[in-house]
């Protein structure tokens, strides 16, 4: 069923990627039932079901 204003993803750069998983994790995953969906270095995506999911990626550090 489609949903008229559903988000299908939100794509985050974050300078920080340690302390974006630390808080994000703790909000998605313990408070809003999301799940880790997929892991890599550089980044992080947690998944609600299979059509909404939200992804971190560590951009490069500033020169």
């Amino acid at each position: 069923m489609k949903q008229n204003g559903a988000l299908n993803h939100i794509e985050i750069y974050v300078s920080n990627l340690a302390t974006s998983k630390k808080f994000w994790s703790w909000l998605l995953v313990n408070h809003l039932g999301y799940k880790i969906y997929q892991s890599w270095s550089n980044g992080i995506s947690y998944s609600i079901n299979s059509n909404s999911y939200v992804v971190f990626v560590q951009t490069d550090a500033e020169k």
